[in-house]
């Protein structure tokens, strides 16, 4: 029943890929926000929050990727 599901839907390619994305995205919003936050040296202004915002997408993004991984 499940290779029946498996090969019906192409579940690979959606867990899979899915995973692979959301970690590597996770990755590269982490760097972005590092990024930021050292331009903006501790100022307050947009890149700033950006890199706040960003950090805390970023940590979205890998809690995602983890539990994506697990399934």
């Amino acid at each position: 029943m499940f290779a029946q599901l498996v090969s019906t839907y192409h579940l690979h390619l959606i867990v899979d890929h899915f995973t692979i994305a959301l970690l590597t995205f996770g990755i590269t919003a982490e760097i972005l926000a590092a990024a930021a936050i050292l331009l903006s040296r501790g100022r307050t202004g947009f890149v700033s929050v950006w890199g706040q915002k960003l950090r805390s997408t970023s940590l979205l993004l890998m809690i995602g990727g983890a539990a994506a991984s697990v399934l």
